[in-house]
């Protein structure tokens, strides 16, 4: 007959991380060897197993992938020390932490379980909405330059696109008054 418990994580294990989507500012700025905390998320509305990396300062790196997370929980431990083992680069960085024996001297307060103060200030304006023409939405106007378009894209990485192939929600035409005479180009 099989456990409901299952068999506790081996250590030191390497695992990947996850949501990091939500975290690029902080995972761009990571190296291999840096230090990390897994601490136990009790509190998580989402996943009563969670786990959360958080560097020293408590901010939120992202989480144990909620199909390993209660093998590290199986564990007696609070809370475990981490070193970044690889910062993988690419359109969405991810990241890959070795989880080491032995529980932390002191575990840093996480600041926030659920990225409410992880997220990059917001800007002051409202930058414009950038598009396709078929109205797919890029991300925000960057700046133009030379006939391109730079798009400012929700991971935070910029793409530039040629200004004929995109709406800017600035450059769109205000709609008319219902009331305004309107001209046909079809003859009468």
């Amino acid at each position: 007959m099989r456990s409901s418990q299952p068999a506790p994580c081996p250590l030191p294990s390497t695992l990947p991380v996850a949501g990091v989507s939500r975290t690029q500012h902080i995972v761009r700025g990571l190296s291999p060897g840096q230090e990390l905390y897994a601490v136990r998320d009790d509190g998580n509305a989402y996943d009563p197993n969670a786990v959360m990396f958080v560097l020293p300062d408590g901010s939120l790196v992202g989480y144990v992938p909620r199909v390993l997370n209660r093998r590290l929980r199986a564990r007696a431990e609070a809370a475990w020390r981490c070193r970044v083992s690889e910062v993988l680069p690419g359109e969405t960085w991810g990241l890959r932490v070795t989880v080491l024996p032995g529980q932390p001297e002191e575990t840093p307060e996480p600041r926030s379980p659920l990225f409410a103060d992880t997220a990059p200030p917001a800007p002051p304006h409202d930058p414009p909405a950038v598009t396709t023409r078929g109205g797919r939405p890029l991300g925000v106007l960057d700046s133009r330059q030379g006939g391109l378009v730079h798009v400012r894209r929700p991971d935070g990485t910029t793409a530039a696109y040629p200004e004929s192939s995109v709406r800017v929600s600035a450059d769109q035409p205000r709609p008319q008054r219902p009331d305004a005479a309107v001209s046909s180009p079809l003859p009468r």
